[in-house]
């Protein structure tokens, strides 16, 4: 309303604003409604909640998350890693822009390397490398096996994906 008065020069009737703040407040009511139901459907559900530790190898006694973000091929991105020992507690993070990449995958490889150049410098074994870019697992396990994945293209961003390096 005030924004209406000063930059328009017109004032809404009052049973306008009245109509409209008691049409804002039911909003709110059934939002908050909808809130507390999910946290009661979510408490009551019997899915399990797993831990990033219950998804390792045995032999793995660390893990790094590693993510960048691109905009498009003319702009710098962001890459960051964040290195966990197996019991969840961060030891290590580092993170940078970089030059323009031709796609997200790029910006995305250069982030695992960039974490994994610097935890082989600090001399760290035993990591998994999770990430969330699917792409990039089926191209380094196709260079890995030398073997093409069939429909591994179509699924990213569904769940994260793991990698390891001893």
């Amino acid at each position: 309303m005030r924004n209406k008065i000063h930059f328009q020069q017109k004032r809404d009737h009052i049973l306008q604003v009245i109509h409209g703040a008691i049409r804002e407040h039911q909003h709110w009511q059934q939002a908050v409604e909808y809130d507390e139901q999910e946290v009661q459907r979510c408490k009551s559900s019997d899915r399990k909640i797993m831990a990033i530790a219950d998804l390792l190898p045995d032999s793995a006694r660390y893990y790094c998350l590693v993510d960048a973000s691109w905009k498009n091929d003319n702009e710098k991105g962001g890459i960051g890693w964040s290195f966990h020992s197996k019991e969840c507690i961060q030891n290590l993070q580092g993170s940078s822009s970089i030059m323009p990449t031709n796609s997200s995958l790029d910006a995305e490889a250069v982030a695992l390397l960039m974490a994994v150049k610097q935890l082989k410098a600090l001399q760290y074994y035993n990591v998994v490398f999770i990430t969330d870019c699917k792409n990039l697992i089926d191209e380094l396990h196709q260079l890995s096996t030398e073997k093409t994945i069939t429909n591994a293209r179509h699924t990213e961003g569904q769940k994260s994906h793991i990698g390891y390096w001893k």
